[in-house]
């Protein structure tokens, strides 16, 4: 998620530098066309398998599972039959894993709107760049709190939610609001490089 909050971040930013605008449409469009062909292939080899060779109980979970990943809101369709996502390893779904995609695919079609205000607001404050990353941190900040509001909600609600989730995405766009446009010697990148290795192995 951060990785693709990032990557996202940095190519409206681009985009932005180059016309002084963002083109939503132009933007959806390449996003879906690289995603969705590939989620929907996916989709009807699991309406094959149902057809074909899956269970009464299976069917009875795909039906509502097929049109929420088509939909891209597998991950709140999981929240509300309440599939945990434990589940995985005991009675998996053809299109469980859908719900990060979801996640991503809801964040493709929302983010670039909340970027192109703060970049209207960045631009009447004639600050773009600090008054994008004050939202951005904002949007950060939001997201905690709603995932700490449900600190007693159950796990997977909070493992599944947009909302608690895009923190994640956010930090990405953060990050990459604070090197766009700045060279970052190779010696730093390879020492953070290491120690976020050195983290993850702990």
């Amino acid at each position: 998620f951060t990785l693709s909050g990032f990557l996202i971040t940095t190519l409206l930013l681009a985009e932005h530098d180059r016309h002084g605008r963002t083109d939503l449409r132009r933007f959806w469009s390449r996003r879906f066309r690289r995603l969705l062909p590939a989620s929907w292939l996916c989709l009807a080899g699991v309406l094959v398998f149902a057809v074909t060779v899956a269970t009464s109980a299976q069917l009875v979970t795909l039906r509502r599972e097929v049109p929420a990943a088509l939909a891209e809101v597998a991950n709140w369709q999981l929240i509300r039959s309440g599939t945990s996502y434990a589940d995985i390893f005991t009675a998996p779904s053809p299109v469980q894993h859908f719900w990060s995609l979801a996640i991503e695919e809801q964040f493709y079609l929302l983010f670039p709107l909340f970027m192109v205000g703060l970049f209207a607001l960045g631009r009447r404050r004639g600050d773009p760049r600090r008054t994008v990353a004050a939202g951005l941190g904002v949007a950060i900040a939001a997201s905690l709190l709603v995932t700490w509001l449900l600190r007693d909600a159950p796990v997977d609600r909070i493992y599944y939610g947009t909302d608690t989730r895009s923190a994640e995405l956010t930090v990405g766009a953060l990050l990459a609001v604070g090197l766009h446009g700045r060279r970052v010697p190779r010696a730093w990148v390879d020492v953070v490089a290491w120690v976020g290795l050195a983290a993850l192995g702990v």
